[in-house]
């Protein structure tokens, strides 16, 4: 097992920011006096954004069945943002009470997210919709599959985007040492849907370099990715043919074995 391993250090170096002003990712890190930028590669001679991984065939289908049950379940909130920092795609530049985020008129890429953390209604500690079941899978899946990643939740949420809904490419963190992993919910998917995950290479609003697609991933049933935080992306909606609620799980998680800096 050890030898079929890969060996994953970390996306990034500690860095310093040539930029105050630059909240979303440094430009430019600064490691024993020798400046790396966006694109260079790291330890693993790989580009920090190639660090998108997908597993297929590891979540049972009585536990995908009991999963699909957060689609249909009470609880949803409307008015989750895709990207706040994209100003331009306000839908009222100035706010009154009217068109406040709450009353979902604010920002054009709102959309429907449900907390499984603290006191919320339900728990992946409580292991709701089976979801600690599921995370102890991915969590051993990956704990085998890469040397020294161990990982613990940060945040646990449900997105979900109709065909009128869409969101747009951000990306969570600035820490190289947070990692992220979506799971698909929906039971079904059919290829005429849409509904890819979409990664970019770029930095948040993809307004600091040239964007390009690097990887575009099929929401199948029960699929799961494991990937860096810095990486953009966005969740494309689903087209007109599909009626439903396009439904993904995010766990955001921290490697203890590395550490982190600021989360």
């Amino acid at each position: 097992m050890d030898e079929k391993k890969k060996i994953l250090q970390e996306t990034l170096p500690e860095y310093t920011v040539e930029n105050k002003d630059y909240t979303t990712m440094p430009k430019k890190w600064t490691v024993d006096n020798k400046d790396l930028y966006i694109g260079e590669q790291d330890k693993t001679k790989k580009q920090w954004y190639e660090h998108i991984y997908l597993f297929d065939n590891e979540i049972e289908d009585e536990l995908q069945t009991e999963l699909s049950k957060i689609i249909t379940a009470p609880g949803w909130q409307y008015g989750c943002i895709g990207n706040h920092r994209y100003e331009e795609w306000k839908y009222n530049q100035k706010e009154n009470e009217e068109t406040t985020k709450e009353h979902g008129v604010r920002f054009l890429d709102q959309y429907w997210e449900m907390s499984f953390n603290g006191d919320a209604i339900y728990s992946w500690e409580q292991n709701d919709f089976s979801l600690h079941d599921l995370w102890k899978v991915i969590r051993t899946k990956i704990s085998d599959s890469f040397v020294d990643m161990d990982l613990d939740i940060l945040d646990c949420k449900a997105h979900g985007i109709t065909e009128s809904r869409f969101g747009l490419p951000h990306s969570d963190d600035d820490d190289g040492h947070i990692w992220n992993v979506i799971y698909y919910v929906n039971p079904i998917w059919k290829p005429e849907w849409d509904g890819a995950t979409i990664f970019y290479k770029g930095v948040d609003t993809l307004k600091d370099e040239d964007p390009e697609i690097i990887k575009s991933v099929y929401p199948k049933p029960g699929r799961f990715l494991f990937f860096s935080s810095l990486i953009p992306r966005m969740g494309s909606q689903p087209n007109k043919f599909f009626p439903g609620l396009r439904t993904t799980l995010l766990f955001k998680c921290m490697n203890v074995k590395q550490g982190m800096t600021d989360v």
